[in-house]
């Protein structure tokens, strides 16, 4: 395994104090919320409740927020903090979880960000699955080897989109390849493998 894949899929870079890092994150959450926020008002719409409109969550009873703040929440100027995120799920009744990716879906979403073009986006939910169940090593990049129980559990997770467990391991190190490349760029790689 080279050491780029040995990064992506040893260490927690998903916390790195990294621009890049936490810019992907919340694109990945914006997109997320967004999706959802707007099922949910069409839905209202159909069915004659309010809110119905993007414009309408802004009012006292909902967001209690200048007019121009919920323009800047969609264009991912502002981030939807914690109280934003229950308000809006008070004002949608809806679960505030459903406002937020689950762990599998956020990593994949934020492995294409970071990887631009090159992770299709079966590759990168082997890759996230695979992460989010891998063991945890003492030590980052510690085992030059993937985890077989893990890799199996990826494939039962995701499976559908493979012809068989050797496919779901190449999406793995594939994803990981491309994501440890550019990960490898980032200074806070650097710190993160020179303190493990």
């Amino acid at each position: 395994m080279r050491l780029a894949q040995q990064i992506a899929l040893t260490t927690s870079w998903w916390v790195w104090p990294d621009t890049a890092i936490h810019e992907a994150l919340a694109k990945v959450k914006l997109r997320h919320w967004l999706a959802v926020v707007r099922a949910t008002l069409k839905h209202n719409q159909k069915h004659g409740r309010r809110p119905a409109q993007m414009t309408e969550l802004h009012r006292e009873c909902y967001l209690n927020r200048h007019r121009g703040h919920v323009p800047k929440l969609i264009e991912g100027q502002y981030n939807l903090t914690d109280p934003l995120l229950v308000g809006m799920a008070c004002a949608l009744k809806i679960a505030v979880h459903d406002l937020v990716p689950d762990e599998v879906t956020w990593l994949a979403g934020v492995t294409q960000v970071l990887a631009g073009e090159g992770v299709p986006a079966t590759e990168a939910q082997a890759f996230a699955y695979y992460c989010c169940r891998r063991p945890v090593p003492e030590h980052a990049v510690a085992h030059a080897e993937l985890d077989w129980p893990t890799v199996r559990l990826t494939f039962k997770d995701a499976g559908q989109s493979f012809r068989g467990i050797d496919d779901a391991e190449h999406a793995i190190l594939s994803a990981a390849e491309i994501l440890g490349d550019r990960l490898k760029e980032m200074r806070s790689c650097r710190e993160s493998l020179t303190t493990s």
